[in-house]
């Protein structure tokens, strides 16, 4: 995990990865990323539509998560804000 130092003290740099919730790409994605030991920050599940989740990762397990989600057939996104 990467913890800011300087003007930005306490701010913890992650990498979002948003997917899909209810077709099971939740489930799948915690186990892969568990079975290749990347440790997730923070998750979170959407309950209005589009009823998605998003997990995220330390900056330096980025590109590792991202090679381990499709490996278990998850696809993901870059999260953008609904309402």
């Amino acid at each position: 995990m990467t913890i800011s130092s300087g003007s930005e003290p306490g701010i913890i740099r992650s990498v979002p990865m948003r997917l899909e919730f209810l077709n099971g790409d939740w489930k799948k994605a915690r186990e892969a990323l568990a079975r290749e030991g990347i440790g997730i920050i923070f998750q979170s599940v959407a309950s209005v539509e589009p009823h998605t989740a998003t997990i995220h990762v330390s900056r330096d397990d980025g590109e590792a998560a991202a090679k381990a989600l499709a490996a278990a057939g998850v696809s993901w996104e870059r999260p953008t804000p609904y309402y």
